[in-house]
């Protein structure tokens, strides 16, 4: 087991997070301009995070407007404490360095430790909150669900689907229906005169 291993030892420095926050609430805003989108960022770490308090100002800041939760995941056996306290909601919501309460809340951080490694509880603990921050961004910003999209009809049979017709193929159509067109007028042409005769 990953978390029982104490050679396990990646990340020794440390991760920067701020960069990939940035990038990711940049896609995410720019995703949901012309469709309804959400995004999840699903991060694992196996060191402390170095510019915690520049993510953490990032993170109250893409509250606010990005369509966006975050998932941070400890692996190993480093100390996750100060991540773990900037994520969690006993001391009220997370601030950021101007004391600002966050707008709604979309981080959530899980240690594989405290599942002893085992991975279907880390997940189902990491993704416990999506559902209720997905419906709090689409309520906060007044969008509406998209209309149902109805499920298949399994009953039905499946239309024969006619091969694609090649440039020369439309070009012989358009010419028989010329000539039938043509062969139209003659006859009504001929039946117009043979009355006069």
């Amino acid at each position: 087991s990953i978390a029982k291993n104490k050679k396990f030892a990646l990340g020794e420095t440390g991760v920067r997070l701020k960069p990939l926050i940035e990038a990711t609430t940049f896609r995410a805003i720019r995703s949901c301009k012309n469709r309804q989108s959400y995004t999840i960022l699903c991060v694992f770490t196996t060191g402390s995070i170095t510019d915690l308090q520049e993510s953490i100002d990032l993170i109250c800041a893409a509250a606010e407007d990005a369509p966006l939760s975050i998932v941070i995941i400890g692996v190993g056996n480093r100390d996750f404490s100060a991540i773990e306290r900037a994520c969690t909601n006993e001391k009220g919501p997370m601030r950021d360095s101007r004391n600002v309460p966050i707008a709604r809340d979309i981080v959530h951080f899980v240690s594989f430790k405290r599942f002893a490694g085992n991975a279907s509880e880390v997940v189902a603990d990491g993704l416990k909150d999506i559902p209720e921050q997905f419906v709090q961004y689409f309520v906060t910003n007044g969008t509406k669900p998209n209309p149902v999209i109805p499920p298949p009809d399994l009953n039905r049979k499946p239309r024969s689907s006619s091969p694609k017709k090649t440039p020369k193929q439309h070009k012989k159509d358009k010419a028989k229906a010329a000539a039938r067109e043509a062969k139209n007028r003659r006859r009504a042409l001929l039946r117009d005169t043979s009355t006069y005769l």
